[in-house]
């Protein structure tokens, strides 16, 4: 049974209109938002309304948790994630409950939305990027004839149009508020003023928690129709219907709301998601908390002008309690849900709540919705809690999955971002999970940090956009990553120890520091090192050397965006299964581990590393870009000629060509080799001296020249060309030399020697 909530006002206490309940936020240490709300009683739903209690299930009852149906595709994960990066820009107050959207046009270009709380009370902030996430603009909708606004949703059309949709309000009660709207014809730079959806001036029927969605299928005879989709709770603040409405005008004008699902004071539907499948049928997944917790979709083919009977999509729903165990924070087992563009399949996770432990499971319908595979378990974790999952599909089929996850941490106040996708619509999928947050969330005793996050995917890039509390601070944060990551490095020819001739190349000029001389240990006795944190800096950039038998000339490195600043995180140890059988022994077992345990390595076949082999330009472009967290840069056509974007470290040697880490070579050269200009040479070994600067320049050290020109390898001497780069290593700590004093820096790097030279400058960068 359920029972009505007497309210309380609590002090020090902030409202936040978000994700289907009100809820309850203790003033961070930061900020103090000049609010006060209703105290927390069991599971909330509402948003910034009213509370009630919600004893709609037991929670670990006998209901038999769900097994089977989908076989994980073990070993295997394809998808690499670059730098996390805080999409806004103001820190001292709080931003939650995301919402992302990408242009289907255009990779680079997104919109991230948070509940904001940087002008005092919450309100729908929007935040703007158009260099794939690197930096961004930010603002708040303040247009709305209401004191507050939230529960943030982002839509983008197939025109290069941004929506956003929320819901709009007076403190506690919801007056005069309802669901408004907002649209941008450039993509997000800049927006409209607030165009209501809804505004019922009622303060007994409460529209919460909405989310939209646009038509981008050209064969839709609904093409660009726009949709939203909400809870309309009763006067009770109990029961709730789903009510839905169109736009046939890009937004301008908006449709009087129908009921799309449940009766009036009968049903408690809410979490509501519509979505668009290819021949233009919209479907809305939500939750049903009665008689007992479902998820149900309904489907229109009339372009939302009606709806058929709801279908069950998963039975027994074990919900999560309304805080999450050992935490002050709420958490809820809403739906997400996603349609896929390229044959009308419907996903679904959600989080599940079995004996004291949560999951995210997943179901698919490959019939439009009639029915459902079994729900199946879609995290590896085996401790901690998951909650908050996002789902999304992009043109190929591949369904990408992530969510809050508190594994391998002591309580459910510290978790990370977690990934997951699966490449054939939902059948498989790829293990192990990816972390992609590179440092650890602690919300201590807040008590609201929303109720969703985000993700999106778009031409072969998936997005995650989550709420993250690594600074002390509840902010916005948004990772790139790139899918379809599953071709092995080429296999090298093995290394030797005869050096190699190298040219001779004009040395690039240095700054001169004094330094302590680091004795030197040879690489071959070499002991294990700390691992590397999980983050990643923002590259400086510095014109790259050239690789070896041969002259190069660096070509132009086009300007970029600088990105914002991430704050460095203590080294962390990496903990995954050894997966090749050539490594044990080897003095650079932990550096090879770190970045296969990572995704930013593979071996020469899936059970072999190949350490003594030699590694290329292209394999080091990637291990580099990865390992130092460059930003993911696709460039409008490729920039070298033997380079296409078929090539599998094309993404690295671009990212890593346009921030100014990596280069090509002259006109001549490339002739010699046959090719245009300019050419890369991807496929060449690169030597211990190359490499070194590479990785000099990556880590953005400041460049050392010792005094008086000593040099601490006999071998290298100040007139070498990489003499500076070479002793601003060995004097960080990222390099070691050979019995008798010597580098050989004109000798083909091994694999596992570029494994551990990388990993010291990660460890060791500034």
């Amino acid at each position: 049974m359920r029972s009505k909530l007497i309210l309380t006002v609590t002090a020090l206490m902030l409202v936040v209109g978000v994700g289907m309940s009100i809820f309850t936020v203790e003033a961070a240490p930061t900020a103090s938002p000049p609010m006060s709300v209703p105290a927390q009683s069991q599971r909330s739903y509402l948003s910034g309304v009213t509370q009630f209690t919600h004893a709609d299930s037991v929670v670990g009852s006998s209901n038999p948790a769900p097994q089977g149906g989908i076989a994980p595709n073990a070993g295997i994960n394809n998808v690499v994630f670059g730098a996390n990066h805080r999409a806004n820009n103001v820190t001292n107050s709080w931003q939650n409950e995301t919402s992302i959207a990408v242009d289907p046009n255009n990779p680079n270009v997104m919109n991230c939305s948070a509940n904001d709380y940087s002008t005092g009370p919450p309100r729908a902030g929007w935040y703007h990027s158009s260099d794939g996430g690197t930096t961004w603009t930010e603002g708040v909708e303040v247009n709305t004839g209401t004191a507050n606004s939230g529960d943030p949703a982002m839509a983008f059309g197939d025109n290069g149009h941004a929506y956003y949709a929320y819901i709009a309000f007076n403190g506690i009660n919801l007056a005069g508020g309802g669901v408004g709207f907002i649209r941008s014809t450039d993509g997000g730079a800049n927006w409209s003023a607030n165009i209501p959806v809804d505004y019922s001036n009622s303060t007994t029927l409460f529209n919460d928690k909405e989310f939209m969605t646009a038509d981008n299928s050209a064969i839709s005879p609904y093409h660009h129709r726009l949709y939203i989709a909400w809870g309309k709770f009763s006067a009770d603040q109990i029961h709730s219907v789903i009510a839905a409405v169109h736009s046939t005008d890009d937004g301008l004008t908006w449709s009087t709301p129908i009921t799309a699902a449940g009766t009036v004071g009968v049903d408690e539907n809410e979490g509501a998601w519509p979505r668009v499948a290819p021949n233009g049928d919209l479907y809305i997944a939500y939750i049903d908390h009665t008689p007992t917790p479902q998820m149900q979709v309904v489907r229109s083919t009339d372009g939302g002008l009606t709806f058929g009977a709801p279908i069950i999509a998963a039975a027994n729903v074990h919900e999560l309690p309304g805080t999450m165990p050992g935490t002050n924070y709420r958490v809820n087992s809403f739906p997400t849900f996603a349609v896929d563009p390229s044959n009308g399949d419907l996903y679904m996770a959600w989080s599940d709540y079995v004996a004291g432990s949560s999951s995210i499971l997943f179901t698919r319908s490959a019939d439009q919705g009639v029915t459902w595979s079994a729900p199946v378990r879609i995290d590896d974790a085996a401790s901690g809690q998951r909650f908050f999952p996002a789902i999304t599909v992009s043109a190929d089929g591949r369904v990408s999955a992530s969510w809050n996850d508190s594994r391998g941490q002591p309580n459910p106040q510290s978790f990370n971002y977690y990934f997951t996708s699966s490449p054939d619509h939902g059948v498989t999928w790829d293990t192990p999970n990816v972390r992609v947050s590179s440092q650890t969330s602690n919300v201590g005793g807040s008590s609201f940090i929303g109720d969703y996050t985000a993700i999106d995917a778009v031409n072969g890039y998936v997005y995650p956009c989550w709420m993250d509390a690594r600074t002390g601070d509840e902010d916005i944060w948004v990772a790139q990553g790139l899918t379809n990551n599953n071709t092995p490095s080429p296999t090298a020819t093995p290394g030797t120890s005869t050096p190699t001739s190298t040219p001779t190349s004009v040395q690039t000029s240095t700054s001169t520091a004094t330094a302590t001389a680091i004795p030197p240990t040879s690489t071959s006795t070499a002991t294990a090192t700390p691992v590397p944190p999980t983050s990643t800096p923002t590259i400086t950039p510095v014109p790259p050397t050239s690789t070896p038998t041969m002259t190069a000339t660096p070509t132009a490195v086009p300007p970029t965006n600088t990105p914002t600043n991430i704050p460095q995180p203590s080294a962390t140890p990496t903990d995954c299964p050894n997966p090749f059988v050539d490594i044990d022994g080897n003095v650079f077992y932990h550096a090879i581990l770190y970045f296969a345990c990572n995704h930013i390595t593979e071996g020469v076949d899936p059970t072999h590393y190949g350490p003594g082999r030699t590694a290329t330009r292209g394999q080091f472009a990637k291990i580099v870009v990865l390992g130092f967290g460059t930003s993911f840069y696709t460039p409008a056509m490729q920039d070298f000629v033997d380079v296409p974007s078929t090539y599998f470290a094309y993404l690295f040697i671009e990212s890593g060509y346009h921030a100014g880490i990596l280069s090509g070579f002259d006109a001549a050269t490339c002739a010699a080799h046959g090719l245009g200009n300019p050419c890369y040479l991807p496929n060449i070994p690169i030597t211990r001296g190359q490499l070194t600067k590479l990785v000099v320049n990556a880590g953005s050290f400041a460049l050392i020249t010792p005094i008086g020109g000593q040099q601490d390898f006999s071998d290298v001497p100040s007139s070498n060309v990489f003499y500076v780069s070479i002793e601003t290593a060995y004097h960080n700590g990222i390099i070691s030399g050979y019995p008798g004093g010597i580098f050989l820096p004109n000798n083909n790097i091994r694999r596992d020697e570029m494994a551990q030279i990388v990993y010291e400058g990660i460890i060791h960068r500034p």
